[in-house]
């Protein structure tokens, strides 16, 4: 299975969000968005792992996870990069200190998982798109779209850590499943 620890975005926060989708989806339409109730800040993926290792994984997410909570997460500028012939866009977000030591005591090794080599960037994925943005005639007006998405906009504090399957290739996109859920639901 194919896991990976976030938070999820919800309530007013995934509302605010699905609103501003809403615009940049009319924007570029050829993009896969990320569907509202799959918008998480992922926090580590840690990739394939088996059924046998969720005990182990579930022990270190629960010592690792401050009890008091993580403070408040404001989403900063949006950006993209570029992977393997695909535009990944994201919604940056500027992360408490409590979320930077999460971060960092989830980046080491974990059952059969090695630890995490690269640095931590807090971000949404919000969309991906193939294609090249010079050719397309959607990019430029895109892009101006997306930057004007709201970078001031507060979050309320999040209040769960999730351990979540990732399962890839449906017609929707991917479909997630909790495993653990700190606190939980």
């Amino acid at each position: 299975m194919r896991l990976f620890i976030g938070i999820p975005i919800e309530g007013g926060q995934r509302e605010w969000l699905a609103g501003e989708l809403s615009w940049l989806q009319r924007a570029l339409p050829a993009a896969r968005w990320v569907k509202p109730q799959n918008l998480h800040l992922t926090v580590r993926f840690l990739g394939e792992a088996g059924e046998r290792d969720l005990p182990v994984i579930g022990d270190w997410l629960r010592a690792a996870v401050d009890p008091v909570g993580l403070g408040a997460v404001q989403f900063e500028k949006p950006g993209w990069f570029e992977r393997h012939g695909e535009f990944i866009l994201w919604l940056g977000v500027r992360a408490t200190p409590r979320l930077h030591s999460l971060a960092r005591k989830l980046s080491g090794p974990v059952a059969s998982i090695p630890a995490e080599p690269r640095a931590w960037a807090p971000h949404v994925t919000l969309a991906r798109y193939r294609g090249q943005r010079r050719e397309q005639s959607q990019w430029g007006d895109f892009t101006h779209a997306f930057q004007r998405l709201s970078a001031g906009a507060v979050a309320p504090e999040p209040v769960r850590v999730v351990l979540f399957e990732s399962r890839l290739g449906g017609p929707g996109g991917a479909e997630y499943r909790e495993w653990l859920s700190i606190p939980e639901r």
